[in-house]
């Protein structure tokens, strides 16, 4: 199955993009550079997000480091919605994304990781009149999740394993909400990923 490049908790490989056929001696005019669109959508800080009305992040700014060293390459960034990120890599529309992706085995099927750029744990926000001490205690519960994302996967496979503990699931259009979020709306917690450590690219070797 071809695998298509994708930047998420991960750093790359140079290793992982083709070379363009070298010009010959006789030839006088470089080869233009390969477009690669990098597919994110620029609300995912600190990997990816827009300050200042420029893109930004630590995705960001590590695709834009790499490529600086690929001459044979144009690098591009599109900013679009989460849902269509992958669906965008799927169809050729996009080569790469960079948008704090997590490593799933169904994604590993298709897609090819770089090396790790992060580590997080998962963390539950709720409300302060709510007593938790594990999902069991979220059974009938209300959250807000975004279609795609590892924690709505998580949650979906609960709920079809305890579906006598399975909570309500409200699929979202927007960004991720924040964990504030949970106080101003009609839900009963928020699930969500803490950034636990971060490695520094200098350190590790791309292969």
């Amino acid at each position: 199955m071809n695998k298509k490049l994708v930047l998420g908790l991960a750093l790359f490989s140079l290793t992982s993009f083709g070379v363009l056929t070298a010009c010959s001696k006789k030839e006088s005019v470089k080869p233009e550079p390969k477009e690669i669109i990098v597919a994110t959508n620029a609300n995912s800080k600190p990997n990816t997000y827009m300050e200042d009305n420029k893109l930004t992040g630590y995705d960001v700014e590590l695709a834009r480091a790499v490529f600086k060293e690929l001459p044979e390459y144009k690098l591009k960034f599109q900013v679009i919605d989460f849902n269509s990120v992958l669906s965008g890599i799927d169809n050729g529309r996009f080569q790469m994304a960079a948008n704090a992706l997590s490593w799933t085995p169904e994604r590993a099927e298709k897609y090819n990781y770089s090396l790790p750029l992060s580590k997080s744990a998962t963390s539950v926000a709720v409300k302060p009149d709510l007593q938790v001490k594990s999902l069991n205690d979220l059974a009938g519960k209300t959250t807000e999740v975004l279609s795609g994302v590892q924690v709505a996967t998580m949650l979906e496979n609960w709920n079809k394993e305890n579906p006598d503990k399975a909570m309500n699931l409200k699929y979202m259009d927007a960004s991720y909400p924040l964990a504030s979020y949970v106080a101003d709306v009609d839900i009963s917690f928020l699930v969500r990923k803490k950034k636990t450590k971060t490695y520094n690219r200098k350190s590790i070797k791309p292969w």
